[in-house]
């Protein structure tokens, strides 16, 4: 691709005004998209904490997106229903081409003869009454459209647990790696140790072989716990819609364990506060109010529909003696009238409807029921979760204290030759496992207590 240089003094007056529209409508646009490109690209590579994951995910999430759409396609049917309040208007036009036998009055034959014909019209209607129709209806769509926008909130609110999740066990991951690290570290440093003290025959050769074994052990539960580490940061992507191959720098930050012995709120006030700030009781609430305006709707089919009607119209008629003009005036009339609709009989189809709206109303206060029900049976786990979490991490700090205290001595005994490989090993392994366990009690605390954090409404940080 060759590249033109173009001087703006080469060009004839005027055309330096050609210039600047061709800079602000074509050039300046795409160096806005580039630079737009770039600080996006720039952003995506900056560090990923727990806020910025809540905020891009709620965001971007292909469920989120539908609830939006489907927030706007209400949004637009309220606006249809505020416009029934105004009169339809139309423009009608008609042309027709007639061949007709006509009458000779003198000499009575008859005779093939073509002409055009047309007619216009122009007319309005609105509706006076029929029972409060039309504002029950828009009072209805903007139920409908809280209800959607309260369902935004529900697919944000679910993306964001699920996203503080991800994010938590992501952490967890990541310390189960450093714990594998250290401990293949050691056990390479105790390999080393033994190795020399076989080569000295001052060992055994089956305690050798054991700590060659826990050696390999110790690689393989490395390689797993990255392994478990790659599926939890891909879990993540998936969940901020990231594109495939995107990489992703994930902050780790250090999360002291005194935020596990923080105060637990009473189990009421979170249900309290609950109820006050959760879109799904909210949401529930706003199907009750629609199910009594559909109430109001079916009792509307029983009353008589009142409109008014006004137009005019005109036409002409290539068989007329006088010009179009003159038959478009003489043609001219006017109308204006009302139309009064009373329902008699309409196949038990308003009963049926006022008989529906009245279930519809029971379902939906059952429903209201159910999702307060729901709440409280989600704050009620989660709450003694945080508790059982609490008095677990600390039984779990504990219990690790002891098998390290017993893992340090029983290593000291093994390297004064008073204690053979599999005292050694035994105790080792006991005291990863009370270091797992311990990880394992103080993430799925903290994730607890976020979930409460989340359920009286506050925002949820790290």
């Amino acid at each position: 691709m060759q590249t033109q240089i173009i001087k703006l003094n080469s060009f004839r007056p005027g055309s330096q005004t050609i210039c600047r529209i061709l800079f602000f409508t074509i050039f300046l646009p795409w160096t806005f998209l580039i630079l737009h490109g770039e600080t996006q690209s720039q952003d995506l590579s900056q560090p990923w904490d727990l806020n910025r994951c809540i905020s891009w995910a709620t965001d971007n999430h292909l469920q989120v997106q539908k609830a939006r759409l489907q927030n706007g396609e209400q949004s637009e049917y309220l606006k249809q229903a505020k416009a029934s309040r105004y009169p339809d208007l139309s423009v009608q036009f008609s042309q027709s081409l007639t061949n007709d036998q006509m009458k000779d009055q003198l000499t009575g034959d008859y005779t093939d003869q073509q002409y055009n014909a047309g007619n216009f019209s122009l007319g309005a209607s609105v509706t006076l009454f029929n029972g409060n129709k039309i504002n029950n209806t828009i009072t209805q769509q903007e139920l409908s459209l809280q209800a959607s926008q309260l369902a935004v909130e529900v697919a944000q609110n679910s993306i964001e647990i699920s996203v503080t999740q991800a994010y938590l066990n992501l952490l967890y991951a990541n310390e189960s790696v450093k714990q594998a690290e250290q401990t293949l570290e050691g056990s390479g440093v105790q390999l080393e140790w033994a190795q020399s003290h076989y080569d000295a025959g001052s060992m055994a050769e089956a305690d050798f072989a054991r700590i060659q074994s826990q050696y390999a052990t110790d690689a393989y539960s490395l390689t797993v716990a990255q392994n478990e580490m790659a599926r939890h940061i891909l879990r993540l992507k998936q969940l901020l819609e990231l594109e495939l191959g995107q990489e992703m720098q994930v902050d780790f930050p250090e999360i002291a364990d005194s935020l596990v012995f923080q105060e637990i709120p009473r189990e009421a006030d979170v249900y309290r506060k609950a109820l006050e700030t959760m879109p799904e009781i909210e949401g529930s609430q706003v199907s009750v109010k629609a199910a009594q305006v559909d109430l109001k709707l079916a009792n509307a089919g029983y009353w008589p529909e009142l409109s008014a009607n006004v137009g005019a119209g005109t036409g002409y008629n290539t068989l007329s003696t006088d010009g179009f003009g003159v038959q478009m005036d003489r043609g001219l009339n006017e109308y204006a009238g009302l139309s009064l609709n009373i329902p008699i009989y309409s196949g038990r189809t308003n009963k049926t409807a006022r008989a529906v709206a009245r279930i519809n109303i029971a379902q939906s206060n059952l429903s209201l029921e159910e999702s307060r029900k729901t709440l409280l049976e989600s704050v009620e786990n989660v709450w003694l979760d945080a508790l059982s979490g609490q008095k677990r991490f600390q039984v779990a700090g504990e219990q690790l204290k002891a098998s390290e205290i017993s893992y340090r001595l029983t290593e000291e005994q093994f390297n004064l030759g008073l204690k053979n490989s599999v005292d050694l090993i035994t105790a080792k392994n006991d005291f990863l496992v009370a270091q797992q366990e311990f990880i394992q009690a103080k993430y799925s605390a903290i994730l607890n207590f976020k979930l409460l954090d989340f359920y009286q409404g506050k925002s949820i940080v790290l």
